[in-house]
């Protein structure tokens, strides 16, 4: 089951009133569950949470076309992201992900 921000327990009444780093911590936390392999998220908007990098290594990828892994990610963190200004979803399977380090390393 995975679970969802309802079932991330916090004190703060609203997502909308959460810090960048406390909105990180429930993301990572989401996709943990999830059962990523590979979590990197960074609010890349100077801290103030406007706009956010997530990428994520997930075997439940296989098989799976790159618009449904993005649409299933912004899914399953629809209440940390829907009051963002932007998000840029990098969603590849274990084995994309390796291929990814090989060619970087090459350089």
């Amino acid at each position: 089951e995975i679970m969802t921000s309802h079932m991330f327990n916090r004190k703060m009444s609203s997502i909308s009133t959460l810090s960048s780093e406390e909105r990180v911590v429930g993301m990572r936390k989401i996709l943990d569950d999830f059962g990523a392999e590979f979590i990197n998220i960074e609010d890349t908007s100077g801290g103030c949470g406007a706009f956010f990098h997530i990428h994520i290594v997930s075997s439940k990828f296989e098989g799976m076309p790159l618009v449904k892994r993005q649409r299933e990610v912004q899914k399953i963190l629809h209440e940390f992201i829907h009051d963002v200004h932007g998000t840029s979803i990098k969603c590849k399977t274990p084995a994309q992900h390796q291929s990814e380090i090989e060619e970087r390393s090459k350089e």
